[in-house]
């Protein structure tokens, strides 16, 4: 039988969690003709045996390397058959309330092209999981002085702070975290951009969705648990790289070459302005958390250096 919903969990070193992931699908949604795929990045814990062993109806796909989230999900979406596709994280947990719900609206709303649905955290608080696409000077914030502490003077807009979660809204981007996408939308403009290992992908991907005159949901069905970063939180400096070098992808197609170089610029500019006078700090009143922040600064800088020369191509 031809599934109504695929769905695409990509797995890095998450065993346990992606176990917690996959019995809460099995155990809350009964409802639906699914099939999951779950492309495995080389982990070097036992993932891939664990789905092997538990779980033998699901399509495993075994990467000889770590593709990255983007390429991995791009992959899934080529042997996904259902009529949507479910990008979901494996750090994640679904509850009693399944994706019908979900799956219902988007049946209804044929102009619907891609939605996401609400995601709680662990300690019961809504993940702002839509948001308005960041412009340059946003994302310089994000990208710097919220390394120190967050201070970001767009974020109330742009992560759409007085948003109402119990509404149904157009919006401009879902996380991809947790995002349904219709099938024939993948057929016409493609998945994510390869160009992008991790971060961003998701905005890039609603982003060109809605160039190309596709609409993007939020609606408050489909509640589910995030357990937020299983495993790219262990490499926070990484993280922080391949976020930035994303960034840059997604502006060079909202941007001019010159507007898109100036924010490298300026990012990596104020990046060695805050290590220096961290530094410089650190010489006058010695404190754990300053340490803390230096040593992610020089993290970063180590990861920047380990860049292949294409990294000028940005």
């Amino acid at each position: 039988m031809v599934p109504e919903l695929s769905i695409i969990i990509v797995n890095y070193n998450t065993e346990k969690l992606l176990m917690s992931c996959l019995n809460s699908i099995y155990k809350n949604v009964s409802d639906l003709v699914f099939e999951i795929i779950v492309i495995d990045n080389n982990s070097n814990d036992s993932s891939a045996e664990m789905v092997k062993n538990d779980f033998p109806q699901i399509h495993l796909i075994e990467s000889r390397k770590n593709l990255g989230f983007v390429k991995a999900n791009n992959l899934g979406a080529q042997k996904a058959r259902g009529k949507y596709i479910l990008l979901l994280n494996s750090d994640t947990e679904v509850t009693e309330e399944g994706f019908s719900a979900i799956v219902n609206f988007m049946n209804s709303s044929p102009d619907a092209a891609i939605v996401g649905g609400k995601i709680f955290l662990t300690n019961n608080a809504i993940q702002d999981s839509c948001r308005r696409f960041p412009t340059l000077i946003s994302e310089f914030f994000n990208q710097t002085t919220c390394l120190i502490k967050y201070f970001n003077p767009f974020a109330y807009k742009l992560n759409m702070l007085n948003f109402d979660h119990n509404e149904i809204i157009k919006v401009d981007w879902v996380t991809g975290a947790y995002m349904f996408i219709r099938k024939s939308i993948i057929d016409d403009i493609g998945l994510f951009d390869p160009a992008i290992f991790m971060y961003f992908e998701d905005t890039d991907f609603c982003f060109r969705a809605k160039k190309a005159g596709y609409n993007v949901y939020f609606v408050p069905f489909g509640k589910i648990y995030h357990y937020h970063g299983g495993s790219s939180k262990k490499v926070l400096a990484k993280t922080v790289v391949y976020c930035f070098l994303s960034s840059i992808v997604f502006f060079k197609k909202r941007y001019s070459p010159a507007h898109t170089r100036i924010y490298k610029f300026s990012v990596i500019f104020t990046w060695r302005l805050l290590k220096h006078l961290l530094n410089l700090i650190g010489f006058i009143y010695k404190n754990n958390n300053l340490d803390k922040k230096l040593l992610l600064f020089n993290d970063i800088f180590r990861e920047l250096n380990l860049l292949p020369e294409t990294f000028e191509d940005y």
